[in-house]
Parts: structure tokens; C-alpha cells; sequence
């Protein structure tokens, strides 16, 4: 039981979010090491997120997360949004890119910082679920660049 009571104990000294913070890092460099598979059978494929009608880079959208979910069976692919609007995607291993394949394509804010309410919104949350966000990409093999447009009435 000293376990137990030593990670108690580290929770309560780093606080919950920093906690998950520092299980995802373990387990993303675990993914990283031990990712035979990583990058094999996946395309580099980056992108930028604009707002229809001008097709100006979402800048606003820095630290939301793009997620490719296949049609089919597969893997899901993501990507964060820097300050132009644009994203890499991991399947495997950052940067390793997305297999081949036809995805439905959501766009998420970041999550919230512990104890801190979630902020508002800055597209329509029609954008937060593949199945209803209305972004449909094909992976070919054809190119390595994409851009997803978003409303420009879904800018909050």
C-alpha cells in the first residue's frame, strides 16, 4: 500500500490537471519508443483551417485540435492549431501524418485548465463532432496538404 499512498500524496502536491498532464506525456513517449508500426503505412499531411468566403487562416482557433475519424475502419489522426491556423497530424507518433482512406473531420477547443470554467466557444459546435461537422477529406496519397474551410457565420 505505500503506492497507493505515494501517488495520493503526488496528486495532491501537482493537482489533478498536471497529473493527466504528465499520464499523457508518459504514455505519448511510450507511443513514440515502442511505435513499430508508427509511420509505417501513413502519409505527412498538414493543413490549414480558414474561414469561408475570404479564406483567411482561423488564427483564432490557435490550441484547438483538428481530429481525422475514418468512414471505415482505421486509426484517427490529430493535429493542434498554431497561431496561422495550421496543424500536423499523428496517427502513431507525432508528425507521422494518417493512413490512407476517406475521414469524417472534427475541430475542438482545448481543453480547460483545472478548476477554470471551459471558455465560450469560438465556432459553432457543429465543429466538435466528425459526424456533424460537414468535413469530408480523402487520403490519396495525391497530396500533402489540406485545408478545411469553416463557416465564417461559425466564428462566435
Amino acid at each position: 500500500m505505500p503506492f497507493r499512498t505515494r501517488t495520493s500524496r503526488v496528486v495532491q502536491l501537482v493537482g489533478h490537471q498536471r497529473w493527466q498532464t504528465i499520464v499523457a506525456v508518459i504514455v505519448a513517449g511510450q507511443l513514440v519508443i515502442t511505435g513499430g508500426c508508427g509511420g509505417s503505412g501513413t502519409l505527412n499531411i498538414s493543413g490549414q483551417v480558414v474561414y469561408s468566403g475570404n479564406l483567411q487562416p482561423a488564427k483564432e482557433l490557435v490550441g484547438y485540435i483538428v481530429t481525422f475519424e475514418p468512414l471505415q475502419e482505421g486509426t484517427s489522426a490529430t493535429g493542434v492549431i498554431d497561431s496561422n491556423g495550421r496543424f500536423t497530424l499523428s496517427t502513431f507518433k507525432v508528425g507521422d501524418g494518417v493512413t490512407v482512406g476517406a475521414y469524417q473531420v472534427a475541430i475542438t477547443p482545448p481543453r480547460p485548465v483545472f478548476d477554470e470554467p471551459p471558455p465560450e466557444p469560438l465556432i459553432d459546435e457543429r465543429y466538435f463532432r466528425p459526424a456533424t461537422s460537414g468535413i469530408k477529406i480523402s487520403v490519396n496519397g495525391e497530396t500533402n496538404h489540406v485545408q478545411l474551410v469553416v463557416a465564417a457565420d461559425a466564428a462566435l
